[in-house]
């Protein structure tokens, strides 16, 4: 019998709850409900961590691209855009002869740039599924006496759906917003809808017609009644609360700014962690005057709160597992106190110390085994409520979005698991480390 099943054996046998003390037994549940508790508070808080970043995450995307080309100004210039985005790379031969769309070529421009530079074919690699141009404006909307600022944003309908991907309501796409020479169409933000009265508490459509006041010049404004296409909800309150889309031409006209073609152009990809790779690709291949940003950039401040949120509660949860550990301490010291005699005959049979330590250790690990499942157990079972009947409520104009989030994977189960394994291990380890400072003839001698 080999060394680690002889301990094993024993370990298993010392720990046998029909042969321990009723203080021994009532300190070992003391442990497994402290370790349980400290795993299920670290496992929560974690989860929520992660759902706050996929939950910002996913809206932010959902109303922006991966991808910003900015320019110094705003573009005034369409033939200029076209112009220097289809020269990022120079037409392969016969390219010049292909009948395609500006957009379309822009795209194969970028495509063939990406792929020349991962030496991947197109057909394998394509980063880019979508491409937009967008028009910002501000303007006051005015409904029922309420007065709000607002960004309206101008977009192509038939190109935005490539890019966007906000939930509508009342309409089933965005080409509702296309040109209509007699009324201005526009797609309010849910919560906007809800703080100038067109829909009330319970989402339900009161309709009317609000105005936009805009400011056509420095000296001129002027008020416009508009048409209520739809609504849109991209699931962060500060963009619902805020914006307005409407068709970039019925923007340029209603400003008269037809010279000003564009704010900027929107680009996704088919994973947005490769936004900062392919935006340097794009802006390597620009003129100075343009600037590419990507989504991380453009939110990155509210990012690196988050991971010093999850780090704080990582550190924090993981020291109520190291003190709720300790307890398997006095639950092993105990448990030598009450087989000093065994430990005795043991070690005049020759059982070397190591082989004592791992003895008890064992027994200080399989404690923590218990606990941190019970309490994976107690986190799985919660965070499943959680998303299930999402009772906890969030105030959005706080948190931007108006329930818990909570996102909980495999691995971070894995990752906390054996984190508190390898925590309940050393403890073990040291608290059996008073096994070797046991004499044989002061055990025996006292015995008998």
């Amino acid at each position: 019998m080999n060394k680690f099943r002889f301990a094993s054996l024993i370990s298993s046998r010392f720990n046998d709850v029909r042969y321990l003390q009723r203080s021994i037994i009532a300190m070992r549940v003391i442990a497994i409900i402290g370790i349980a508790t400290a795993v299920a508070a670290l496992l929560i808080s974690l989860s929520v961590a992660s759902g706050f970043r996929k939950a910002y995450k996913s809206s932010i995307l959902d109303f922006n691209a991966h991808i910003v080309i900015l320019k110094s100004g705003e573009f005034d210039n369409p033939d200029e855009i076209i112009k220097d985005l289809d020269n990022l790379v120079k037409p392969a031969d016969g390219d010049e002869k292909v009948n395609k769309s500006s957009l379309s070529k822009i795209k194969t421009n970028l495509l063939r740039i990406y792929s020349e530079l991962l030496h991947k074919p197109v057909e394998t690699e394509k980063p880019i599924i979508g491409i937009t141009k967008f028009l910002y404006k501000e303007a006051l909307i005015i409904h029922h006496g309420k007065i709000k600022g607002i960004v309206i944003k101008g977009v192509d309908p038939d190109t935005m759906g490539t890019v966007n991907n906000m939930r509508l309501e009342f309409v089933k796409d965005v080409s509702s917003l296309n040109k209509d020479k007699k009324v201005f169409k526009i797609m309010l933000g849910k919560a906007l809808a809800k703080d100038i009265g067109v829909i009330d508490k319970d989402d339900v459509f009161l309709g009317g017609e609000p105005h936009l006041m805009v400011a056509q010049d420095e000296k001129k404004q002027e008020t416009i009644l508009v048409k209520i296409a739809g609504l849109f909800e991209s699931g962060l309150y500060d963009y619902d609360a805020n914006f307005v889309l409407m068709n970039i031409d019925d923007l340029q006209r209603l400003f008269k700014t037809q010279h000003i073609n564009a704010t900027g152009i929107e680009i996704k990809l088919d994973d947005p962690d490769k936004a900062e790779y392919v935006a340097g690709i794009i802006e390597d291949q620009l003129p100075s005057l343009y600037d590419t940003v990507t989504w991380g950039e453009l939110n990155k401040d509210l990012f690196d709160a988050l991971r010093l949120e999850k780090m704080l509660f990582t550190i924090i949860m993981g020291i109520f597992v190291v003190v709720a550990a300790f307890n398997i301490i006095g639950v092993i010291i105990l448990l030598v106190y009450q087989r000093t005699h065994e430990i005795g005959i043991l070690k005049a049979l020759g059982v070397n110390g190591s082989v004592l330590k791992k003895i008890f250790s064992n027994g200080g690990v399989r404690l923590g085994l218990i606990g941190t499942v019970l309490g994976i157990f107690i986190a799985t079972v919660s965070i499943f409520i959680i998303i299930r009947f999402n009772f906890i409520k969030l105030d959005p104009e706080i948190y931007f979005i108006d329930t818990l989030p909570v996102n909980i994977s495999w691995a971070l189960c894995a990752m906390v698991v054996v984190f508190c394994i390898i925590i309940c291990w050393l403890v073990s380890r040291l608290a059996s480390n008073k096994v070797t400072e046991l004499q044989i003839s002061e055990i025996l001698g006292k015995r008998y």
